[in-house]
């Protein structure tokens, strides 16, 4: 699966190339975080772990860009509790 980043100065997405609206929003409000505001997988396309990779793809990239990230989807703070090695980029 592709993911592509398409990234604004007050936020952006990533989307799934090959699965029309597969896509993870993030807000950029402020220097330093990112919000995870809503992933969307298409329901004929929904347990094939697509949701996971978007979120998995947003924390890769604030890890590069040094940010902290609040999810503040119900899907991404559910994938941040099982993942204890996302736990110290979680915003303050």
């Amino acid at each position: 699966m592709q993911i592509r980043h398409e990234a604004t100065e007050t936020g952006g997405r990533f989307v799934a190339a090959d699965v029309p609206g597969a896509e993870l929003i993030y807000l950029h409000p402020r220097a330093r975080t990112i919000v995870i505001d809503h992933t969307f997988v298409p329901e004929s396309r929904r347990g094939e772990g697509m949701g996971e990779t978007l979120v998995t793809a947003a924390v890769d990239y604030a890890r590069r860009m040094g940010l902290q990230v609040d999810p503040r989807c119900p899907f991404a703070r559910r994938k941040f509790a099982g993942h204890a090695d996302w736990q110290g980029l979680l915003a303050k």
